[in-house]
């Protein structure tokens, strides 16, 4: 089941935009800080790593983004990572400061961080689906959960944009252990863009025995690293898909999003390879 906070995350929230800022040369990728209105909804708005929301702002219907910051961030608000690539997208990439938006959450299920304790962590991100994996870069490496997981190996795709912040990147090597390897260039075939991830894992050299492995890439992608890290020998019960699907109601009640017999919205939108295998799933 999700964990639903302490709020009922079927009502509303009211929140509204803080701020907003662009990665470096990540034009189409923005980051949207949300605050909320009401002090009763700060206090109790609970969420953890892989959880998302549904916000919808004037003029555009629901739409789902998962929640980039983590609980342990010190931070203003909750974050959202927004690419621009369609017209619901685009109403909250345009959007401006001081704009209401209404939040609906947090839902889905969290990442089974019990599951990563004593091992080391493998995180793949590919850009526009970089939200659950920063959620939960940060959470690790916070000083109050550093201790608990081994070696960080990091695979980012060529546009992504780093996952640490500014001051993070210069004081990296007081995080401890961690390895961050950047695709050198974009290539357009997805067969050749998943062998250039999957290499680039080889080259940060976790060990598949002890690792667990979290991926949020492209659909098309998916199937590919699939393939890939099982070919490499990663248990496929500690290795996990974050799965988009057309989500909208969140509830587990449309049944858009369904593979087989589940749902993203409330039995993801992480899932084991084990699981997707017997799913039998199929972008």
């Amino acid at each position: 089941m999700s964990n639903l906070g302490e709020k009922n995350p079927y009502a509303p929230i009211l929140t509204k935009l803080v701020k907003t800022w662009v990665e470096g040369s990540q034009d189409k990728v923005k980051n949207m800080l949300l605050d909320f209105i009401s002090v009763e909804d700060r206090v109790g708005f609970s969420h953890k790593p892989g959880q998302f929301c549904m916000l919808s702002i004037s003029g555009c219907s629901e739409t789902p983004f998962t929640i980039a910051s983590s609980p342990a961030e010190d931070s203003d608000g909750i974050l959202f990572v927004i690419e621009e690539k369609g017209s619901f997208t685009e109403a909250f990439y345009n959007a401006e400061v001081g704009s209401t938006v209404l939040m609906r959450g947090p839902l889905g299920k969290p990442f089974p961080i019990q599951e990563f304790l004593g091992r080391d962590i493998l995180i793949v991100g590919d850009k526009g689906h970089l939200a659950p994996v920063r959620a939960l870069l940060q959470y690790i490496i916070h000083p109050q959960q550093r201790g608990d997981f081994g070696l960080i190996s990091v695979v980012l795709g060529h546009d992504a944009p780093s996952l640490l912040t500014a001051e993070q990147v210069e004081k990296i090597d007081e995080i401890g252990s961690i390895r961050i390897s950047q695709l050198s260039r974009s290539v357009a075939n997805e067969i050749e863009h998943a062998r250039s991830l999957i290499s680039a894992i080889r080259e940060v050299s976790p060990e598949p025995s002890n690792s667990c492995a979290i991926m949020s890439c492209d659909n098309t992608t998916l199937p590919y690293l699939m393939r890939g890290v099982a070919e490499m020998g990663f248990d496929p019960v500690r290795v996990l898909f974050i799965i988009n699907r057309a989500i909208r109601c969140g509830v587990g009640k449309c049944g858009r999003c369904n593979i087989g017999h589940r749902f993203t919205c409330i039995d993801g939108p992480a899932f084991s390879l084990k699981e997707l295998e017997k799913l039998k799933f199929d972008v």
